[in-house]
């Protein structure tokens, strides 16, 4: 996709790339807002900018994703091995499988990630707090949060081909549980002393997210 990930504009184009394919669930990508913060936000990972990542549906429903990433060099943020993964686009396609010549890139300390980066970070606490909390209501949080794109939660029944989240005429999650911990991040998030930091994967299909080691 791009040559020289030092530079804002290759970053831009690989942004762009991504937009311009169809996250997670199949409809038109809408207009981008706050998308120079998004893209000024990341930095390389130092020794994974080649790997490898196969991404399959998580069948335990733990998360919204299930992401392998092999060949990743040393580095204190991100080993190999699965993970948990999320993605940050409501809007686009998952492309699933085995890609080659995957990037990452961090978000450590950064003022835009600070709410997505506090909520990775408490993720775990707010299970012992809410047992009934599941993948759905972590996920459409994540969506909640971003800002680049237009999401929210009230909207969900116009929005197009979210039938795991909206059937029926009915929410298929905990909609009061999803707002309070939206509303307790946007209290409390901070840019800095969160514990672990969205990773994000430059990878055909929607951007996909996982938290650092």
């Amino acid at each position: 996709m791009f040559h020289n990930i030092n530079t804002s504009t290759s970053i831009y184009l690989f942004i762009i790339s991504i937009f311009l394919l169809s996250s997670c669930e199949d409809t038109p990508s809408t207009e981008l807002d706050g998308f120079g913060d998004f893209v000024n936000s990341i930095e390389p990972v130092v020794g994974a900018n080649d790997i490898t990542m196969d991404l399959k549906n998580d069948q335990s429903e733990n998360s919204k994703f299930l992401v392998t990433y092999s060949d990743i060099e040393s580095n204190p943020m991100i080993n190999n091995g699965q993970k948990k993964a999320w993605c940050v686009e409501w809007d686009i396609s998952a492309v699933y499988g085995v890609q080659n010549n995957i990037k990452l890139y961090s978000t450590e300390g950064t003022e835009y990630w600070k709410k997505i980066n506090y909520l990775l970070s408490r993720v775990e606490q707010f299970k012992v707090e809410n047992p009934d909390l599941g993948w759905r209501e972590i996920q459409v949080v994540i969506w909640s949060l971003v800002r680049y794109k237009d999401f929210e939660i009230d909207k969900i029944p116009d929005y197009q081909n979210l039938g795991r989240y909206y059937n029926n005429g009915e929410y298929l999650f905990d909609v009061e549980l999803a707002k309070s911990m939206i509303e307790q991040v946007e209290a409390e998030a901070t840019a800095s002393g969160n514990q672990k930091f969205a990773i994000i994967a430059e990878n055909e299909g929607q951007t996909i997210i996982t938290a650092s080691e």
